[in-house]
């Protein structure tokens, strides 16, 4: 039997149910009517019901162990039109440390190390006195994260990072950042809000590394989905 959980009335309810083959079906709508409705497969993929919704695939994950960089390398193609990755609690082997992205073509054969990549948007954080600009032009990176403190106690850096037609030939790639972090020393936390480009050239990108700029990721996890098409 399924077990039906109400948020607030008749009109707002859940309902988890047993699927085919360890899927876990959530159903949600006014007084039990299936309106919409994902499928939560074992393998991690979200696919909507009935043709509406949001599909979202877990494609890779990384965990880093003392990691010179996390790299994917591979399920990045014209599959979807957007990225996500989710991270979860960076933290630097570094005190201080800036969280950057890169991209290659090729695999990550050869990552993109010039000066061809922007990060434009704001932060805010007590240690700078309140919300400040980011403008980073022609950087050998897309600023994930600065200042991030090494402290594993005080959770590292934890977030969103999107990547728009990342197999596109004709359109420059454009990364949407939203991650909090705690600093050095304090812990005190400091939000990013940033959107990054690739405006080298428009070649298809394949491949995406996070990498700490000046030392090597103590721990976390990097989670990738791609995003159905719309």
């Amino acid at each position: 039997m399924p077990t039906v959980i109400k948020a607030g009335g008749a009109n707002d309810a859940l309902t988890l149910t047993g699927g085919n083959d360890g899927a876990l079906v959530l159903q949600t709508g006014p007084s039990g009517a299936k309106v919409d409705a994902l499928t939560l497969s074992s393998t991690g993929t979200i696919t909507p019901l009935n043709g509406g919704g949001m599909a979202m695939a877990l494609i890779d994950k990384k965990v880093a162990a003392s990691s010179a960089s996390l790299d994917f390398t591979t399920g990045i193609d014209a599959t979807y039109d957007e990225y996500l990755f989710v991270l979860v609690n960076i933290v630097p082997f570094v005190d201080g440390e800036t969280l950057g992205m890169r991209v290659s073509h090729n695999g990550g054969s050869a990552w993109e190390t010039w000066t061809v990549y922007d990060t434009v948007g704001s932060r805010a954080a007590v240690v700078v006195g309140g919300l400040v600009l980011v403008n980073d032009p022609s950087q050998v990176f897309i600023r994930v994260g600065q200042n991030i403190s090494g402290a594993a106690t005080f959770g590292g850096l934890c977030g969103e990072v999107r990547l728009f037609q990342p197999a596109s030939g004709t359109v420059r790639k454009m990364v949407k950042i939203n991650t909090s972090m705690a600093v050095v020393g304090t812990g005190e936390m400091q939000d990013y809000n940033t959107t990054g480009l690739y405006k080298q050239n428009t070649a298809p990108v394949n491949a995406v590394r996070f990498i700490g700029l000046s030392g090597i990721i103590s721990s976390g996890t990097i989670y990738m989905y791609g995003i159905k098409k719309a």
